[in-house]
């Protein structure tokens, strides 16, 4: 069964829904074809015609939808974040480290459902101006808002808003890292040490709560 965060499964969806108008339809078919072929392969090798096999239609009406296939990228990135900040501003938990720990393995599911679309991302923001820019947008949104978050708790009466912004951009940066070298490239040692997402979460979580808290989680949840 696949895996209902994977971006692919949820356009596919959308060009299933009768309720749809025939021309978002196929532009959702277009979009799952493309989110398709990326977990499959390189954006470097991801051409319209394929897109268009992909989707079933011909290579003209994929250029009724979109320019290019830079184009139809930029919109899956756009909708699929979207969808994440959707997923991540579900209710939480009360006390802080329970949002901590959901949060986290939101992040850990979707990422895993969409290894194609973050290895996009990473590649193009290496070497492509615009890319660079959404991802560099992107991670400050997510940035502002933990930041924004973390100085409503009693962090904002222990440590300066600078202080909050440096651990939340060092902490996010471990995780991104980390969730790289836990599935994208996949190092045994640290398979062995995290083996399904639920224990990634949880011990990336523990981290960021002793890091920002200086105290044991189990605290938290008292």
């Amino acid at each position: 069964m696949s895996d209902r965060r994977s971006y692919a499964w949820i356009v596919a969806q959308q060009a299933a829904d009768p309720q749809l108008s025939k021309s978002d339809r196929t532009a959702s078919r277009l979009k799952a074809a493309a989110a398709r072929l990326l977990e499959k392969s390189s954006y470097n090798d991801l051409r319209v015609s394929d897109i268009a096999q992909d989707a079933d239609v011909s290579q003209g009406t994929f250029y009724t939808y979109f320019d290019n296939r830079k184009g139809i990228v930029r919109v899956i990135f756009d909708e699929y974040f979207a969808i994440l900040r959707a997923a991540m501003t579900s209710p939480k938990p009360t006390h802080e480290f329970g949002k901590m720990r959901e949060s986290t393995e939101t992040f850990v599911r979707y990422y895993r459902a969409n290894l194609g679309l973050m290895r996009c991302l990473r590649a193009l923001g290496e070497i492509d101006v615009e890319f660079a820019k959404l991802k560099r947008r992107l991670d400050q949104t997510w940035f502002e808002r933990n930041t924004a978050h973390l100085s409503r708790t009693r962090l904002g009466n222990e440590m300066s808003q600078d202080d909050i912004r440096f651990a939340v951009y060092a902490l996010g940066a471990m995780i991104e890292e980390f969730l790289y070298i836990r599935y994208q490239n996949p190092d045994p040692a640290v398979v062995r040490l995290a083996r399904s997402e639920s224990d990634v979460a949880d011990k990336l979580a523990r981290i960021w709560y002793r890091a920002l808290y200086l105290a044991d989680p189990e605290a938290a949840t008292r």
